[in-house]
């Protein structure tokens, strides 16, 4: 079974774009942080791909900078640079849930909300509602 659940920071906008045989295609990167069994915090980037609907919903509601947890697959193909071949692996997203920081939670949460009524969207442990801005900590280029 190939099957990735994953959360983080969109990196860069996501672009849409239509392929030659007409299908919409979205990409972008998606930064994720972790803890090492050593403990220390681990910094990763990952490339996401949507396809057909999935493409158009992730078009019009993501944006950099957006935390956002994806349910999806693992794929990979071969990349030619020269003389090389590099096989990448990218995250085929098929579902994209937004996500609030605990900041945006606690700054939409009405008077309804807090007392105990049904909030829209999840609020995110404080380790995820740490992670740093888009800017500070992954470079733009891919380095």
């Amino acid at each position: 079974m190939n099957t990735v659940s994953i959360s983080g920071m969109i990196l860069d906008e996501p672009m849409l774009r239509e392929e030659q045989n007409g299908v919409l295609h979205l990409a972008f990167r998606l930064g994720v942080r972790h803890r090492t069994a050593a403990g220390e915090w681990r910094k990763e980037a990952y490339k996401v791909s949507a396809w057909h609907k999935t493409a158009r919903w992730g078009a019009d509601n993501l944006a950099k900078g957006r935390l956002v947890y994806i349910h999806g697959y693992l794929t990979q193909h071969l990349v030619r640079n020269g003389d090389m071949s590099i096989v990448q692996v990218e995250i085929a997203a098929e579902e994209f849930l937004p996500l609030q920081s605990g900041f945006e939670a606690k700054a939409n949460r009405t008077p309804a909300n807090a007392k105990g009524q049904e909030n829209n969207e999840p609020e995110l442990p404080d380790t995820m509602a740490e992670m740093p801005s888009v800017e500070s900590e992954y470079p733009i280029d891919g380095n």
